[in-house]
Order: C-alpha cells, then structure tokens, then sequence
C-alpha cells in the first residue's frame, strides 16, 4: 500500500505538471522566460521557492539525478533523507548550484 501511494503520488504531480504545461502556452516572446538552464539555478533561487514549487523541484532532480546513474525508482524514504540533506547543504552554499547539490546528495 505504501507503494502505491508513492506512485500515485508522483503520477498526480506529474499530470498536475503536464496539465499546467498545456493549459499555459506562452507567446513566442514568453518563451524564453520558460527555458530553465539546470547548470545555472542556485541554491539561493531553491530556497526563495515554497510549497508545491519546492517539492516539484526535488521530485524533478531526484528523478533527474536518479535516471543519470540508471536508477528508475522513487525510494520515498531515499528522497525524503535526500531533501534534508540537501536543504542543509542549500542553506550553507546559497550559491552553489542545485544540480551540483543534488549530485554530492543524492
């Protein structure tokens, strides 16, 4: 059971994602502002970030960072231990890079 809530989970923010992607199509000079450039998104922009934002933030990376080493599970507890770590991390290197975080904490 507690799989499955995992799963759904991350099956619902996903459709709530894509929902908002597809409801939300921006003009060619809006665009731009909706390119988000992993290399570059600091810490400091992770922190200033609440609520849904944040947490579609770590789900995204963890998946992200995840797929990168071949891992195509979501450990909820893994995740969980993860988004401490790296919250800790965040708050002592606000400019360091989340995708640098993700990777040391991960």
């Amino acid at each position: 059971m507690r799989k499955f809530g995992w799963l759904l989970l991350c099956g619902t923010m996903a459709a709530v994602s894509f929902g908002t992607i597809a409801q939300a199509q921006p003009a060619p000079e809006e665009e731009q502002d909706d390119i988000v450039d992993l290399k570059t998104v600091t810490c400091r922009d992770l922190l200033k970030t609440d609520g849904e934002d944040r947490t579609n933030t770590f789900v995204f990376m963890y998946g992200y960072i995840n797929g990168t080493k071949g891992d195509l599970t979501i450990n909820g507890p893994a995740l969980a231990d993860a988004s401490e770590k790296i919250l800790d991390a965040c708050i002592d290197s606000p400019d360091s890079t989340i995708l640098s975080v993700f990777e040391a904490n991960s």
